[in-house]
């Protein structure tokens, strides 16, 4: 999940979806930093909306899952002037960390 993946300096949007391998269950919280706009879906629920046109910023939302495998959905649009995206999670035994990889296939 990143927005060096856009073919297009500005105005474009990134859909990523994945399955989410969720080691432990628990309470798990999503944090999504862009410039601009980005939404993250878990199983289909909007977790975290961080609209704006606005330099790079941080928002999260927390959900209780069940361990095993979830849908996961980002959006990310970008206007103009700078742009980036990250995803990060904490949960169970997790401290803040980005997305690994071989958790979202």
């Amino acid at each position: 999940v990143d927005a060096g993946v856009g073919t297009r300096a500005h105005h474009f949007v990134l859909e990523f979806t994945a399955t989410l391998d969720v080691p432990t269950a628990g309470e798990w919280t999503f944090v999504v930093g862009s410039d601009d706009s980005s939404w993250l879906w878990i199983d289909d629920e909007l977790l975290v909306r961080n609209e704006a046109l606005a330099p790079h910023r941080r928002r999260d939302g927390t959900r209780s899952l069940s361990q095993g495998p979830h849908t996961l959905r980002v959006l990310f649009a970008q206007a103009e002037g700078g742009a980036s995206l990250e995803v990060l999670w904490r949960g169970p035994g997790q401290e803040l960390a980005p997305l690994p990889k071989e958790r979202a296939r």
